[in-house]
């Protein structure tokens, strides 16, 4: 057996080890071991070796030198030279043990009693002879290591994640077959087979293959390309299949199984025996498996899901749990979806395009609608949201885009670009006056307005993220990029204002992003009405009033990389 076969066996069997060895390659393994019965010796003593010393620190740099060059960490170079080193190396006195007899022949025979005799013994060798026994003793006393599961996945991102039990994997990190637990947080796990699951503890999975999983407790999100397609999540009770589609199914041993279908189409089945043949379930349809093995159809609820790994500015919003989250996709030209696990969707309008949003926190960049002054967002059912505090609060991004003083009929000499509005009775808007973004507007209960100077805190083109906040006083505020914006608030009609104080009851039906509600009544000097011009994304209301921490902590998340 050559030197460059023993190389060579070393390097399989470290990747058989590993699990990460080819089908090729380990055809060339047991081709080396027929031919030569000094090579299965050799490949039994390195087996035996590297399973044991599998959990010491230094095993991994082996390991990593391998793969890394291909070759023995100690080739026969090395061998040959701590050969000369033993030759060389200075000698060591070692006095004999007590109660050894040390003879010669001739003492043997002669009846002499023992005399004490020194023996020259290196000191490399004695070295040698420790680790030796080191290594010896831990070959006799560490149990067999059960071989790993094959590799099926990779845990591709996290957010606030935590994992409990023995498997607590970083980004990167490949997944072998076993059991997860992920008790809070987000993860993102791409399977081999090209399926993509998002996890949002608390989640116990079992990654059985690189094409199934068994979901044990919680909630999984699957999207799944053709190429893996009858990629399957497995339940206690229950299986469904995958054609080609994205769906969630959750867990509890209390509720059962449920499966939503966000695109193409799933088969759902039960386990138990005598039970009906699969259903198929096609895009926005859910269904529901009963004890008794009976699948029945239930509500569609895609908000009980987490689609993404969310972003740091993402987590600060949803941390301060509004009432409503509406993000946009333009895979989804109808309506954006509501993402604060309400189902009330904001529909669009009139001429709607798609665009890039703003930079959300570690470089990611999500959809915005972009408003030519023809369209806007539309929520029909706003009372979905139990909005009956008279505090409240929203939050938006928004990229005006308006280029000088425009003259509107009634005689009034700027140009209104509206943003957020409900039945007339409350809303803001951006005001062009004389070419400038200086005036922020809103309303009053009774359609009553005033006005907030904020010259020099918005840019045309620039996306800017807004925060308006109404107390149970009455007291409004208004911060731009994470502070409040400063001035005096001036009304048309003080007394008016003054008469009406107090908060305004977020209670209305409806809401417009983007526009006003009934024409010619709400914003208006004179009798036409101007939709807003511009780039609106990830608009948020809440039942109560944000604090200054609150609206700086959103703007600031977004200009962080997530950890």
């Amino acid at each position: 057996m050559t030197e460059a076969t023993k190389r060579r066996i070393e390097y399989l069997t470290t990747a058989s080890l590993e699990g990460t060895i080819s089908d090729s390659q380990r055809a060339e393994l047991y081709s080396i071991l027929e031919q030569d019965s000094d090579c299965v010796d050799y490949y039994v003593k390195y087996v035996g070796i590297a399973s044991s010393l599998v959990k010491c620190e230094p095993y991994s740099q082996t390991i990593e030198a391998i793969r890394n060059d291909d070759s023995a960490v100690l080739d026969a170079e090395a061998w040959m030279a701590l050969a000369e080193t033993e030759r060389t190396a200075e000698a060591v006195e070692v006095r004999a043990d007590k109660d050894r007899d040390v003879l010669n022949e001739a003492q043997r025979h002669s009846g002499a009693r023992p005399t004490k005799q020194k023996t020259r013994i290196s000191r490399l060798l004695l070295a040698i002879t420790v680790v030796s026994s080191i290594v010896l003793i831990m070959i006799l006393s560490l149990p067999v290591i059960a071989p790993q599961g094959e590799p099926v996945a990779i845990l591709a991102e996290t957010m606030d994640s935590v994992w409990d039990g023995d498997r607590k994997p970083e980004v990167g990190d490949v997944l072998r077959q076993g059991e997860f637990t992920l008790r809070g947080g987000y993860a993102r796990i791409l399977m081999d087979s090209g399926a993509e699951l998002v996890l949002r503890g608390s989640v116990d999975l079992l990654l059985e293959g690189d094409n199934a999983v068994a979901l044990e407790n919680g909630k999984v999100f699957s999207r799944v390309p053709k190429r893996a397609q009858g990629f399957a999540v497995i339940t206690p009770e229950a299986a469904i299949v995958d054609y080609g589609t994205e769906f969630g199914v959750s867990f509890e041993p209390s509720e059962g199984t449920a499966a939503h279908v966000f695109k193409g189409q799933v088969g759902v089945s039960s386990k138990q025996s005598g039970a009906q043949s699969e259903q198929r379930l096609f895009a926005n349809q859910a269904a529901r498996v009963e004890r008794s093995g009976r699948v029945r159809t239930t509500e569609f609820r895609p908000e009980i899901f987490a689609q993404d790994v969310p972003t740091m500015y993402e987590l600060a919003v949803l941390r301060d749990q509004p009432q409503g989250y509406w993000q946009m996709n333009d895979d989804d030209t109808e309506s954006a979806n509501n993402t604060a696990l309400v189902d009330c969707p904001a529909k669009y309008v009139g001429e709607v395009d798609f665009t890039s949003g703003p930079e959300l926190g570690n470089g990611v960049v999500r959809s915005a609608v972009q408003l030519s002054g023809k369209g806007y967002m539309y929520v029909p059912n706003l009372d979905r949201l139990r909005q009956t505090s008279s505090t409240w609060s929203a939050t938006m991004w928004v990229r005006p885009e308006i280029s000088g003083a425009d003259d509107v009929s009634g005689g009034s000499d700027d140009k209104r670009y509206f943003i957020l509005s409900g039945e007339g009775r409350y809303g803001y808007l951006v005001a062009n006056v004389e070419g400038d973004l200086s005036h922020f507007y809103y309303s009053t209960e009774f359609g009553e307005w005033g006005r907030q100077d904020v010259e020099g805190v918005f840019s045309k083109g620039e996306w800017h993220h807004i925060g308006l906040t109404v107390d149970r006083d009455g007291n409004k505020r208004i911060y731009v990029d994470g502070r409040l914006v400063s001035g005096e608030i001036v009304a048309e009609d003080q007394e008016r204002l003054e008469r009406n104080a107090g908060g305004q009851d977020l209670t209305c039906e409806e809401l417009y992003i983007g526009s006003v509600f009934d024409e010619g009544k709400a914003f208006m000097r004179g009798e036409r009405d101007e939709d807003f011009v511009g780039s609106v994304a990830e608009v948020a209301i809440y039942d109560h009033a944000l604090s200054v921490e609150a609206i700086e902590s959103q703007y600031s998340a977004s200009r962080l990389s997530k950890k």
